[in-house]
């Protein structure tokens, strides 16, 4: 997968690879030695909902994407 990051000040392009197992999502980057775990909250076809896990604990904080609606015109 293909994400943006902030890292210190400026915006950082980044690339990983990811895998889901139960209702983890694993997140490895490919240009540095950098790995990250998400607590799988919901997914469906119209959102994704998760939660960062840090030193073993699903952290309150939630990520949340919602699939924009196609406007009529």
């Amino acid at each position: 997968m293909y994400y943006a990051d902030i890292d210190g000040l400026r915006i950082a392009h980044r690339r990983a690879i990811w895998k889901l197992i139960g209702d983890t999502i694993y997140v490895r980057e490919i240009d540095r030695n950098y790995n990250r775990e998400y607590f799988l909250r919901k997914a469906s076809q119209d959102s994704l909902i998760f939660s960062a896990i840090i030193i073993g604990k699903v952290t309150r904080s939630r990520y949340i994407f919602v699939r924009k609606a196609k406007s009529e015109g």
